[in-house]
């Protein structure tokens, strides 16, 4: 009876370098990339083998951004969508979003492709979860050289709402402080 009752354990702890592991399946894949047509050139977006985010660019550079919710999800739980942003922008603009299933932290980065090498133009990060919530939104300017983000947080008490300006500097999108304008002297 003590030998039938060991067999059925076995199974379901397997060994490896004195490790316990509850699972040997193979590892989790990361989801396909996207691939969008940005000019005379290809932008891939999607997961490594690192499980990072990779923008790469066709005979140009590479830009590796850090999935949302990395602390609280899975693999298995990590998204990322990536879409083409025309007339925004003076150069292309690659939206890369990053909204994890069942976390509640996400981002929105606006990639500027200039020269084949991709960089982070404008970075959106928004949380939800109730009832803390805050909400990033974008409005550029009709020749893009200029955007204004809106972030809108509440919470069980508080609404607070942050307006923040951006002047487009021909590769990024810059902070404007409040003080500078357009004085003269």
């Amino acid at each position: 009876m003590r030998v039938s009752f060991l067999l059925v354990l076995v199974p379901a702890v397997a060994l490896a370098d004195g490790v316990a592991l509850a699972d040997a399946s193979t590892p989790d894949k990361p989801p396909p990339a996207t691939t969008l047509a940005v000019g005379d050139r290809a932008v891939t977006v999607g997961f490594g083998a690192d499980w990072k985010i990779h923008v790469r660019v066709t005979g140009g550079g590479e830009l590796v951004l850090e999935p949302a919710g990395q602390a609280y999800v899975g693999h298995d739980a990590w998204t990322v969508r990536a879409e083409l942003v025309d007339g925004a922008a003076p150069v292309p603009l690659v939206k890369v979003t990053s909204r994890p299933e069942a976390c509640g932290d996400y981002w929105d980065t606006y990639v500027s492709i200039v020269d084949g090498v991709p960089r982070k133009a404008l970075e959106l990060f928004g949380l939800a979860d109730p009832p803390a919530m805050a909400t990033p939104s974008v409005k550029f300017a009709r020749d893009g050289t200029a955007v204004v983000t809106l972030r809108t947080e509440e919470d069980e008490k508080l609404v607070r709402t942050k307006r923040t300006r951006y002047r487009f500097d021909g590769r990024v999108y810059v902070e404007l402080s409040k003080r500078a304008g357009t004085r003269s002297k």
